[in-house]
């Protein structure tokens, strides 16, 4: 995860910006893509945003082809790059030689692995893809027969991910035999050869996998034209016009499609947003369903229809400041949303104190207002879950932020979600400075937010790894001020021999802070802690902290916004956006943000 963006890069948008796609062919699958990412233009358009792209296809799955082609897009210098991976080995030099040049490279399409992509927009679960038409084919051959598949290209991850899940889904089924395996290089005529041959060498076959968008357009074609229609039973990928057709013909038994407008839009949201220094996703997954012969009139979406007034609720772990910048965040995107004609409201409604009860109370009273997307910080898993599964039950997304919750139905999380390594690394830092000897103490938090939890595994977990220092106090704060002045004060009262302490949120090291000046111990008990409200960044400056991890807290009510209008639409949303964190020390606390 790369560092969180400053405050100031991520608010500078540049008005004109140039990208370059290289896909893995020439192909009509991707027209489907480039809709999807002139819609975005479109939007951007009307927020007087210009972006260009060049397409530069090769004419052929061709590894050759495709690297002359990304040379040629780094010497072009765009503001990103866009490719879908071909060949991960061949691929993965030049997209770190784009990296390296400052070139932000999103992924698409096809995952890269290994690679210091950005960020990857398409489907990534390409295994299920294949273990579901497997499931499909085998119960249509009552779980006995022979087989084949048509691999795709032999350097594509997503080909070589659906023949994974499909051979091993087929496994558990031994009188299913797998008679012939060929590479048809996403080819139609190739894909109809192979197919021929097939089954003239196999007159027993009962079955055939193709991996891509191209075979099983091929396989049903020769599967037609030797009269095997109903006696060789195809499944495939893609939902390309002519094997919509089979499917519904009955030539073929299902299909398995993708979001494909969905990876073209959001290659264009992220790219507008790297190139403008703010953060995106690791990962979004655009995901895949299967479509039969009593699905394929209705399974289209009806994404494009965006509404024009939308209403949010936002329910977060308590009354507190640091949430400013996260209002702050959400009120920028509303305002660009506004330039599209788009009219977003919003209630924040806050428990005055991080009180399960309250919580309770008001997100039990958001569920009953009906928003089009309720967005919740979670103070506790156990008592949050059960009402995320009502709203979700109602059709209501949700939407987290600021803190995880595991085991829930989010629609997606938007936040630091690698908290435990906040923690880690604010312990080797108060470590080091330590002469990894001494005694220390932890402000925990809140019980139940799960933030504050890893964030102290984190820390211990690094901590265990000094023997010479020694926890030997432990309290929970409850995101309170004046209660964590209360607690260090009793603590170095209690602890003569204090030298450091970890405090795991924004109110901790504030009150922390104050009780180490109070005391008079500046310098002796050494402070580290979360986040940058305005009094933890003068105790870093001044020396009675020694560090404190710092979040793009602004990006995290900027994408709930973002997500939610998306929810709210039909979209596809990554299921988590780490909006990342860094060590801020007295060195670099003037020029961090």
């Amino acid at each position: 995860m790369a560092p969180a963006p400053s405050a100031d890069q991520a608010g500078e948008t540049k008005s004109e910006l140039y990208f370059v796609y290289v896909p893995k062919l020439v192909h009509p699958w991707y027209e489907d893509v480039k809709a999807g990412a002139d819609r975005a233009i479109a939007e951007f358009a009307q927020r007087g945003i210009t972006v260009r792209y060049d397409w530069d296809a090769p004419t052929a799955a061709d590894v050759v082809q495709q690297t002359q082609r990304l040379e040629a897009a780094i010497a072009k210098n765009p503001d990103v790059l866009f490719v879908s991976c071909l060949d991960v080995a061949a691929n993965k030099p030049l997209i770190e030689e784009a990296v390296g040049r400052g070139i932000p490279v999103i992924g698409f399409d096809t995952p890269c692995p290994g690679t210091p992509l950005t960020t990857f927009v398409g489907h990534e679960t390409y295994i299920q893809d294949g273990a579901d038409l497997a499931e499909v084919l085998a119960k249509a051959l009552d779980y006995k027969g022979e087989i084949g598949i048509l691999l795709g290209s032999p350097g594509a991850e997503n080909h070589k991910q659906r023949v994974e899940g499909f051979k091993e889904t087929i496994a558990k089924y031994p009188d299913i035999k797998i008679v012939a395996e060929e590479y048809d290089n996403d080819d139609v005529e190739r894909a109809v050869n192979l197919t021929a041959s097939m089954i003239q060498a196999h007159p027993n076959l009962q079955g055939i996998f193709a991996a891509n968008a191209s075979s099983p357009i091929g396989a049903g074609r020769a599967i037609v034209e030797a009269g095997k229609k109903g006696q060789v039973l195809l499944v495939g990928m893609d939902d390309m016009p002519e094997m919509v057709g089979f499917v519904r013909d009955g030539t073929a038994l299902a299909m398995n499609v993708q979001a494909v407008p969905e990876i073209g839009y959001w290659t264009i949201v992220y790219g507008v947003a790297a190139a403008n220094g703010q953060t995106t996703p690791i990962v979004h997954d655009t995901g895949s369903k299967v479509v039969d012969q009593t699905t394929v009139d209705t399974y289209k979406s009806t994404a494009g229809e965006t509404k024009s007034e939308l209403y949010f609720v936002y329910v977060p772990k308590l009354v507190h400041p640091w949430y400013e910048d996260v209002k702050a965040g959400a009120d920028r995107a509303i305002a660009e949303f506004a330039q599209r004609g788009i009219t977003v409201r919003y209630d924040w409604d806050a428990p005055t104190a991080a009180d399960v009860v309250q919580q309770t109370q008001r997100l039990e009273a958001a569920i009953a207002k009906n928003p089009d997307v309720l967005f919740v910080s979670c103070l506790d898993v156990a008592a949050n879950k059960p009402l995320i599964e009502e709203a979700v039950g109602r059709g209501i997304p949700v939407i987290g932020f600021d803190t995880p919750c595991p085991g829930t139905p989010l629609t997606t999380f938007v936040g630091h979600e690698t908290y435990i390594q906040d923690g880690a690394d604010l312990a080797e830092v108060l470590a080091k400075a330590l002469d990894y000897k001494g005694e220390i103490g932890i402000l925990l938090g809140s019980p139940g937010a799960e933030n504050h939890k890893q964030r102290v595994e984190g820390f211990k977990e690094t901590i265990a790894k000094y023997p010479d220092i020694k926890i030997v106090a432990e309290e929970y704060d409850n995101d309170d001020v004046e209660r964590a002045v209360n607690l260090t004060a009793s603590m170095i009262q209690a602890h003569p021999n204090l030298q450091g302490i970890f405090a795991a949120n924004a109110s901790s090291p504030i009150g922390a802070g104050r009780a180490i000046v109070e005391a008079g111990k500046k310098g002796q008990v050494l402070l580290v802690g979360m986040d940058d409200m305005p009094e933890m960044v003068g105790f870093v400056r001044d020396g009675t902290a020694l560090a404190m991890n710092v979040q793009a807290v602004p990006e995290i009510g900027y994408w709930t916004i973002v997500y939610g209008v998306a929810a709210a639409n039909g979209q596809t949303t990554p299921i988590v956006h780490d909006t990342g964190s860094k060590v801020v020390d007295q060195t670099t606390v003037d020029t961090y943000k």
